[in-house]
Parts: structure tokens; sequence; C-alpha cells
């Protein structure tokens, strides 16, 4: 992981951290009236971040999903805590044990004890999830909005060479590729958006860059690849087989990964030559 991808995960830590100070003062679900605050506070502290990062990924999944990056944003949420709460009961009872809490002290497995358990780490984690991933959702959408320059401006900051979409062999025909990290070298295969951030995939491996999805859209241009999803853009040389499976595309790349492919981006994509049975030919 890079340092911009350490210092995105340490401040989320450190927000969880706080967050799990807030709701163990608070002391939900009674727990105030039968355990010491310090427990609360260390309890909470604990299981905050812990079901917090897999709780961070589960959502970013279903966001980049298909259907699930179709649907609003609290729905992805409450679909990401639905499914964080699986094993955040599992850490939760772990936890309770540890603390000594009284449910947690007790081993067996019950059904109604699970669901009683599951409900309550779900409905904490909707609570913390959804306005979280509103937020971060509209910051990464504000960071793709192209910026309003003069154009005297836009062209200074552009390539010095205008770019022909067709010389598609020419030697780094976008000035994008020279913002790649000459460790992971040219082949560039796909990009995604993270955040506010932007990482970088070739067949060498794969970087975090501190630089706008939307922007880089821009300077690569339509010669080189396209758009497929609100959070990617692929190669067009990287393409390895195109996949349809009950009314959903994606895309298979000669590294192996998968990359769904939007409904938005679908008619581009076919006037482009990308959807035919085969990969598509230069």
């Amino acid at each position: 992981m890079t340092i911009v991808g350490q210092w995105e995960w340490a401040r989320s830590l450190v927000v969880m951290v706080a967050i799990g100070a807030v709701v163990g003062w608070a002391g939900p679900f009674g727990s105030d009236l039968n355990y010491p605050l310090l427990v609360q506070l260390a309890y909470w502290m604990v299981a905050i971040p812990l079901i917090g990062v897999i709780a961070r990924v589960s959502i970013r999944a279903v966001s980049r999903s298909e259907p699930g990056s179709s649907w609003k944003l609290p729905i992805q949420a409450l679909a990401g805590a639905a499914i964080t709460g699986i094993p955040g009961t599992f850490i939760a009872t772990g936890l309770q044990t540890m603390f000594g809490f009284s449910e947690g002290a007790h081993l067996g497995f019950s059904l109604a004890k699970f669901a009683t358990q599951y409900l309550s780490v779900t409905m904490i984690v909707a609570a913390i999830g959804i306005p979280w991933h509103i937020i971060h959702s509209l910051r990464e959408r504000a960071a793709d909005q192209p910026l309003a320059v003069a154009p005297s401006t836009l062209i200074a900051a552009t390539a010095p060479v205008p770019l022909d979409e067709t010389a598609v062999s020419s030697p780094l025909p976008s000035p994008f590729l020279h913002r790649i990290p000459a460790r992971l070298g040219p082949d560039l295969l796909y990009l995604s958006a993270e955040d506010h951030y932007l990482r970088v995939t070739t067949t060498v491996g794969s970087e975090l860059l501190l630089f706008r999805f939307s922007d880089a859209i821009a300077e690569l241009g339509p010669a080189l690849g396209r758009q497929v999803h609100r959070s990617y853009w692929v190669a067009r040389s990287a393409v390895a087989e195109v996949k349809r499976d009950a009314g959903r595309v994606s895309l298979r790349l000669k590294d192996g990964s998968h990359i769904p492919v939007s409904k938005t981006y679908l008619a581009s994509l076919r006037d482009g030559g990308w959807l035919t049975d085969s990969h598509p030919k230069d």
C-alpha cells in the first residue's frame, strides 16, 4: 500500500476510534446500566474500528457491483451493513467474552441470540455507514467534476503536442502515461476510482495516485480505452473477453481481472466496437 493509501486508512481508523468513544459514552442497548464507563469505552473503541473496516470494504463492494452501482447511496450502505452484520456478530460476541460482558460470557450458540446480536450490529453499522458512505461518495463525485478553467489555462496545462487518437501504437500517446510511476511500466490495464484517489493498474502492479478520475480519462482519450463504469476505465488492448450473464456485461482482462460494465456505458462501448463476440480489434 502506498503512502497515500496508508494515510487514508489511518485517518479512517482514527475517525472510527473516535466514533467508538462516542458510542461507548452513550451506552447503546442499555449497556450503560450494566458496565463501568471505562469498560464500555474500551469495548466500543475496539469493536467499531474492527467491524468498521469490514463495513467499508462491504459497502464499497456493493457500490461497485452490478446492480448495486445503480442503487441509491443509502440502499448501497444498508446492503453493505447487512453483509457486515454476519462477521460483525462473531466479532462482537468474541469481544464481549474478552471484556467479560454477561452476554458474551456464556458459551454456546442459539439462533435467537445470534439474531438479536446480528440486528444490533447491523443497526450500528447502518447508522454510521449510511452518512459515511454518502459523504465519501459526494466528495468523490465532486472531485470527478471537471475544473472550470479558462481556455488559455487549459491549453497551457495539457500536453504540448495534440493527441492523435489514431496513433495508438506511438510511444506514450497520452500525457497521463507520463504520470504512471516508472516501476509500474507503460502497459496500462485499467484505472479505478477510490474515494478521491485514483488506482492505476498495469501488467506489473498497481498504485494509488492523488489525481482525479475524470482528468485521467480526459488525458487518456478514447483511442486508448473507455470508461466502462462510474468507477472504472479500461484499456482497449487489455480486454481478453466480453462476458454476458443474465443481461449483465463484464470484461475479463488479460491479467484475469473482471471489470463490471454499467448500463450507462453500454451504448458507447457498443458504438466503439467493444461488445462484439470476440475481443475488439484495433
